[in-house]
């Protein structure tokens, strides 16, 4: 029997294929969200961020209602923790961060007009692109996937049971956070690399990250796909193996999670999203350049509660360049979501739609 923290994630699975039927995001402000400043229009929004001087901040700093996740995100995790690197921060804009631990969870709390803002892998933005129910831009990649020589995420099972390659996961009950996500795209990807059929070979159902170890101890799932720091988690106690990683089944790298914001918010507050994607490319060099000290100052705030000697052994992921997003990884993802039936040939997109030239980092 599932317990009520299952049952709750389902009911937010549940809103959110729901959301996509009924297409939930409206062309329409909500009464509640954060007033519009600095608004560009004409031809210096179609400039973007090279039509605005940072140094004559707005009157007041917009408000950006940004949901996040658990796993990763330091560099935008930074941006709140030290201020030094959002100088923008305070001038530009404010950032009211809020937690959710699963994909489901935070895109209904986005459709529902409480969130400008979400991280986001491509993946689900493309799936809800295609159904018409999301309408966000990608400003700046968090990290990447597939790139070998950094850490991937990584699909493990307990050592008892035998399951210590790609190809003993047919027939298996494998852990994903949601539908449509990085991790459903990966664990069919590992199948089909085995030679199985994704949609029939193998059983996925939805845990989030903080509890799939302890499902997988339990022996309510064969195999759990984790991110850092979930993972070196999860081995340090022993008994776990590898069965594949990212970088074992892909044949080529690509975006894994995005900071995404609603398109008529990046409209309405151009200059407010400039400042924090120049401030997020500083914080992106800072960790990149100083990760020790980085990883310092997260230790002990609300987004790494591991202790010290722990985080310090966590692998990283490849973080692009100044945070810059990948449309063509997007359409190499698009075209693998389409074969292993995550999408169908109908709901193919023009990737290049989902990020805003002149704003989006790279673009």
């Amino acid at each position: 029997m599932r317990d009520l923290r299952d049952s709750r994630l389902r009911k937010a699975a549940g809103a959110l294929a729901a959301s996509l039927v009924l297409v939930a995001c409206s062309a329409g402000e909500d009464d509640d969200a954060p007033k519009a400043a600095n608004t560009a229009t004409g031809a210096a929004a179609a400039k973007g961020c090279d039509s605005v001087d940072l140094t004559k901040p707005p009157a007041a700093p917009v408000k950006m209602r940004i949901g996040h996740g658990q796993a990763a995100e330091e560099p935008f995790w930074l941006m709140q923790v030290d201020d030094a690197l959002a100088k923008n921060k305070g001038k530009w804009y404010s950032m009211e961060l809020k937690p959710f631990r699963a994909t489901a969870e935070r895109l209904a709390a986005y459709q529902a007009k409480e969130l400008d803002a979400v991280t986001i892998s491509p993946q689900a933005q493309i799936r809800g692109t295609a159904a018409g129910a999301l309408d966000l831009y990608a400003i700046a990649t968090i990290m990447r996937e597939g790139e070998k020589g950094a850490f991937s995420t990584s699909f493990v099972a307990m050592e008892k049971s035998g399951i210590d390659s790609v190809e003993k996961m047919k027939g298996k009950t494998i852990a994903i956070v949601d539908e449509g996500t990085q991790l459903d795209f990966l664990a069919r990807q590992g199948i089909s690399k085995a030679g199985g059929d994704p949609a029939k070979d193998a059983k996925y159902v939805v845990f989030p990250f903080n509890a799939q170890e302890e499902a997988l101890r339990a022996g309510r799932i064969d195999v759990a796909g984790l991110p850092e720091p979930f993972y070196t988690l999860a081995k340090s106690k022993g008994g776990i193996v590898d069965v594949f990683s990212a970088a074992d089944v892909s044949d080529f790298a690509y975006d894994l999670l995005t900071v995404s914001f609603k398109q008529q918010f990046v409209a309405d507050n151009l200059g407010a999203v400039c400042a924090w994607a120049a401030d997020f490319r500083e914080s992106m060099k800072y960790w990149k350049g100083s990760n020790k000290e980085a990883r310092g100052k997260l230790v002990g705030t609300p987004f790494v509660q591991l202790p010290g000697p722990v985080y310090e052994k966590t692998g990283d992921y490849a973080r692009p360049d100044d945070g810059k997003v990948d449309v063509q990884g997007a359409k190499q993802m698009l075209d693998q979501m389409i074969k292993f039936g995550i999408l169908k040939e109908s709901d193919r997109i023009d990737t290049n739609k989902l990020v805003r030239p002149g704003v989006s980092i790279g673009h």
